[in-house]
C-alpha cells in the first residue's frame, strides 16, 4: 500500500520484459492480473451509477480472463500446475474520468500442491493517486545497479 514503507534490499537481479511476464504473469503497468476484453468478458451489467463513480460487475471465461492471474499463482504460490479456474467475477469501479478506483475478484479454482483441494477467494485492489509522479524510495540504488555504463 505504501512503497515508503518497508526496507529495500540490493538483493536484486535485472529481469526483461518477457521473463517478468512469464514470472508475473503480465506487465508491471498492467491494471490487473486478470484478462478483460471482448474474448474473456461472458458478461457485464452496470451496478451503480452515483456521485461520479461507476460499478460494473463483470462474469470472465474461467479459461480466458484468468491465464495471466493463473501463471502468477502457479510460480508464487509453488502449486503443482496451473489453478483451474471454475469461476471469476470481477466487480470495477472507476471516477468519471475513467480512472480505476477499485477491482474486486470474486473466483473459485482447484489448485494442487501436495493434494488437490477447491479454493474460494476475495481480493479488493484499491487505486489511488493515478497519474500522479511518484519516485521509487532508494531509486538510486537501482540506477546504480541498472545503469547502462
Amino acid at each position: 500500500s505504501d512503497v515508503g514503507k518497508g526496507e529495500w534490499s540490493d538483493d536484486f537481479s535485472r529481469m526483461t520484459l518477457d521473463e517478468y511476464r512469464a514470472e508475473m504473469g503480465n506487465e508491471p503497468t498492467a491494471l490487473s492480473s486478470y484478462i478483460l476484453n471482448d474474448g474473456s468478458v461472458l458478461s457485464g451489467e452496470l451496478i451503480s451509477a452515483e456521485e461520479g463513480t461507476f460499478t460494473c460487475r463483470y462474469e470472465i471465461s474461467p479459461a480466458a480472463g484468468t491465464a495471466r492471474y493463473a501463471e502468477k499463482m502457479k510460480n508464487y504460490g509453488g502449486l503443482d500446475g496451473l489453478p483451474e479456474f471454475v469461476r471469476c467475477t470481477l466487480t470495477l469501479t472507476f471516477d468519471g474520468e475513467w480512472n480505476p478506483v477499485s477491482l474486486t475478484a470474486e473466483d473459485e479454482y482447484k489448485i494442487k500442491k501436495i493434494f488437490s483441494m477447491t479454493c474460494r477467494s476475495t481480493l479488493t485492489e484499491t487505486f489511488y493517486d493515478i497519474g500522479v509522479p511518484t519516485e521509487i524510495p532508494d531509486a538510486e540504488l537501482f540506477r546504480v545497479h541498472f545503469s547502462e555504463s
